[in-house]
């Protein structure tokens, strides 16, 4: 029993600290709780200096930077105890698991005495991979330290990440006949490399030492965010794995260069960097082979979530950080077609290259890049924002949760930046796209399609390869989005019930209406509309039967 003594309640005081050498370097307090990054040397800070998980502090439950292993793997941390009072301070630590799993952290001491005036009274926490191994997922818990002092007791957040055990990241190089782009596996695209990121073969740097032609997207990324309680979360893959906020590859980047005459297809899949949120993310870029279409390529998202979680509120969209090439470095102004969908970004013409402008006589201001949805597939985002958004605020924090998540979820329509001063009309900027706020059930699958395109003649150029992306689109039905939200939901009314059978029945006896989406009334996923699919769901509903399966082979 502790004792109750109210001097010694006064006198005590409770400190925390902590300090892990992990495989990322050591880190301390504040860098692992508050997502400021792995620091070889910090001063410790006081507990009270660590909230936890706070809005806009980007640090979910556990923070930025995650203890993480190899399968099979462990690693220690140390949490250090202070007492600057008079009096001893007795504790004791528990933890609570909010996995499935339990056992994979060890306290040592759990209990004890911190000595009065103690500065440096370490507890190692042992955290391990759980039998019988596990492959790029998350643990979470809570160390509850009750103690004599005010504050008692103190609930640290606490995670585990098991490292992807596949060699990562894998990567594709994909190419037009005119232009390059590198796609990862994580869903993140050109990083910033030379020759690989959207920028055309034969460009030229205009002889300016401020424009790099061989960039014009530094990098691009789905983002995910939602409110998490009172808090916010985001998902990028600007964050680097294995960090909280981060996706993580579920298997090598696949391209595929033979099935279809007219396109590459390169496809990505990964999920959310998360030991309790779990998304699902598949990645295609179509990429077409006919040089009268290689200014643009049609990108193609799928999202889900488990089998037994519904996720409510959740907002989808994808954030570019174009750098187009401009006498101005990376410097951009941006514009709206809202009639396309579209907001894009253009390049800057200083004239700073006058006295070699018949070596390389391209204009900077006739450089573009854009990314335009697809809403004749998806309807109901058309007043979700479009903005461009001043780099260093959005993109080099990574993306902070509150902001990018208030950003996300107004009713704005395409608002592209306007600086107040009249000589900063270029500024370095970010591009994000909002698709919708989504309620995503078992079985849902979210599908998003975006045209993709650059030009380097102009805005007539730039809405020409927006047009031609469309038709090539109509094209290919492949590519389309399908009706497909609620599989077996004949009657279209959101859910899966014995409506739909009976539904079916109807349309196939009785002359009733068809179905609004064939694809999800064929439950027995045949590729056909029939009696089948009726039974399918009477054994669903009443039997603990199969649920409905989306063939996306069939429609």
């Amino acid at each position: 029993m502790f004792r109750k003594c109210a001097s010694v309640i006064l006198a005590s005081m409770l400190f925390v600290f902590i300090t892990a050498s992990l495989q990322t370097g050591t880190v301390d307090a504040v860098s692992f709780l508050k997502g400021k990054g792995p620091l070889t040397t910090a001063p410790l800070a006081a507990v009270s200096e660590v909230p936890g998980f706070t809005d806009d502090a980007g640090t979910g439950f556990c923070g930025t930077q995650w203890p993480f292993v190899a399968t099979n793997g462990d690693t220690t941390i140390s949490i250090i105890l202070g007492n600057p009072g008079t009096a001893d301070n007795h504790f004791s630590v528990a933890v609570n698991y909010f996995s499935t799993e339990t056992g994979w952290i060890n306290v040592n001491p759990a209990s004890g005495i911190i000595p009065a005036g103690a500065t440096n009274f370490p507890l190692a926490i042992s955290l391990s991979d759980p039998p019988p191994g596990h492959n790029g997922v998350g643990f979470r818990a809570e160390l509850v330290i009750t103690h004599e002092a005010s504050g008692s007791p103190r609930v640290i957040p606490l995670c585990l990440f098991i490292a992807y055990s596949d060699s990562w990241p894998t990567y594709a190089n994909l190419s037009t006949a005119c232009l390059r782009l590198r796609v990862f596996d994580n869903g993140f695209m050109a990083d910033n490399i030379p020759g690989k990121s959207f920028d055309y073969f034969d460009d030229c740097d205009t002889f300016s030492t401020n424009t790099i032609s061989s960039v014009y997207l530094y990098g691009g990324s789905p983002v995910i965010t939602f409110l998490h309680a009172s808090d916010t979360v985001r998902f990028a893959a600007f964050s680097s794995y294995p960090e909280n906020g981060a996706f993580t590859p579920i298997q090598r980047i696949a391209v595929d260069s033979i099935s279809n005459p007219s396109y590459t297809l390169g496809m990505a899949k990964f999920q959310t960097a998360s030991p309790w949120f779990h998304i699902y993310g598949q990645a295609e870029y179509y990429v077409p082979r006919h040089p009268d279409s290689c200014e643009f390529i049609i990108q193609k998202y799928r999202f889900y979530g488990p089998n037994d979680t519904t996720y409510n509120g959740i907002v989808l969209g994808e954030l570019l950080d174009w750098d187009i090439p401009s006498d101005s470095g990376t410097l951009n102004n941006s514009a709206c077609d809202w009639s396309r969908k579209a907001i894009y970004q253009i390049g800057a013409e200083y004239n700073q290259d006058d006295s070699t402008e018949a070596l390389c006589p391209q204009e900077s201001n006739d450089r573009f890049g854009a990314i335009a949805s697809d809403y004749r597939f998806f309807q109901n985002a058309v007043t979700k924002p479009y903005l461009t958004l001043v780099n260093p605020n959005y993109v080099q924090p990574l993306l902070p949760p509150g902001p990018t998540y208030r950003l996300m979820s107004q009713t704005l329509g395409c608002q592209a930046f306007t600086s107040s001063h009249p000589d900063s009309q270029y500024v370095d900027l970010a591009t994000l796209v909002t698709f919708d706020e989504f309620q995503i059930r078992p079985r849902d699958t979210i599908c998003i399609i975006n045209i993709l395109a650059v030009s380097k003649t102009g805005q007539t150029t730039m809405n020409n390869n927006l047009d031609k992306a469309r038709v090539f689109i109509d094209q290919h039905p492949e590519i389309t989005c399908t009706c497909v939200n609620h599989p077996g939901d004949a009657n279209h009314d959101g859910s899966a019930n014995v409506g739909d059978a009976i539904y079916i029945i109807n349309y196939i006896f009785k002359g009733g209406p068809q179905p609004a989406c064939m694809g999800e009334a064929d439950a027995n996923c045949d590729c056909a509309l029939n009696v089948g699919d009726a039974v399918w769901m009477v054994n669903y509903v009443f039997k603990s039967g199969a649920p409905p399966i989306y063939c996306p082979m069939c429609w």
